[in-house]
């Protein structure tokens, strides 16, 4: 039996895509339901789940195979299979475009005086923005993380000209084909003081988590810009506020933070050199598509003992 749990904050699944389900999975039963009781009760005869994994499902799920998620990052659901012997699929490599636009939308919020025009309307600041205005013909660009959110972001950075194009990736067999460099991780501290903007597009391990720290990040150019709409846990966030502070970097644009959400007033709100969004970088109305088809394809591929697509890699960690 397969289980649809939706989760419909990232994918919501409509009826047509349901009736997709069910047509790639022809022969085996599907359960679709937003009810959590209910999914777990069901849980317990489930081969697949699909949609928002929950911890209950891993431990009621004795006869579980594989599970996918409609989320790329699935740290929490790593942690929630342990040791079991259940296959992890997540939405890797399906959400490239929405996270590289969302990088873009910050990027350009920060060199363009958009984000400060807005936090201060009124013809008096034109002269103050306009002095502080950035164009990115002379500027070098690093993507951390050259997967196909990186990919995106190095394809538009060609398109708008920069300078520059440095990516940055663990894998030596990545695409080349939208960088002007392609460096491993462990070559980045010879890159960073070339650096005019930093964008973090890569998935949190455990040997990544907090690696862009202060003395990291202190070694970008003097003025650089942090873009990150990859994960929290990357950065840590007191060493991002110093750098701003004393104006090493020019400004942050964050979708992700380390500890989520923010409730309240918070002084994250108030730094004139951040600009933060409430981790939407993902959001298309084109996603719930895209996931669809990669699991009704995988359906084809458990039903034929092929690998699956987006099959989460435990040594690797994404």
């Amino acid at each position: 039996m397969i289980l649809v749990y939706p989760l419909d904050l990232i994918a919501p699944i409509t009826d047509s895509e349901f009736e997709k389900i069910i047509n790639a999975a022809a022969g085996t039963e599907v359960k679709l339901t937003r009810d959590l009781s209910e999914a777990m009760e069901l849980s317990k005869e489930a081969e697949v789940i699909f949609g928002d994994i929950k911890p209950e499902f891993i431990e009621l799920g004795n006869k579980l195979d594989w599970v996918q998620s409609v989320g790329a990052g699935v740290n929490k659901i790593v942690e929630y299979i342990g040791n079991k012997p259940i296959k992890l699929v997540s939405a890797r490599g399906l959400v490239g475009s929405h996270l590289a636009e969302h990088a873009f939308a910050l990027l350009l919020s920060i060199t363009r005086g958009v984000a400060e025009a807005v936090r201060n309307p009124g013809w008096e600041h034109r002269e103050e923005i306009r002095i502080k205005q950035w164009e990115f013909t002379d500027r070098t660009i690093g993507v951390i993380g050259m997967g196909s959110a990186g990919q995106a972001v190095a394809k538009r950075a060609r398109s708008f000209e920069f300078h520059k194009i440095i990516g940055v990736d663990l894998l030596n067999n990545v695409s080349k084909q939208h960088v002007d460099l392609l460096i491993d991780n462990n070559h980045l501290e010879n890159y960073l003081g070339e650096l005019d903007v930093i964008c973090l597009t890569l998935p949190v391990t455990s040997k990544n988590n907090g690696w862009f720290n202060y003395e990291r990040l202190s070694k970008l150019r003097p003025g650089a810009v942090l873009i990150n709409v990859s994960r929290g846990g990357l950065l840590v966030q007191e060493d991002v506020l110093r750098l701003l502070d004393e104006g090493h970097l020019y400004g942050a644009g964050l979708d992700v933070l380390e500890t989520e959400p923010i409730k309240g007033i918070n002084p994250l709100f108030s730094n004139q050199k951040l600009v933060i969004t409430p981790h939407i970088a993902g959001g298309s109305p084109l996603r719930a598509e895209r996931v669809v088809e990669q699991f009704c394809n995988n359906l084809g591929r458990w039903k034929t003992n092929q690998q699956l697509l987006g099959l989460y890699d435990r040594k690797l960690g994404f």
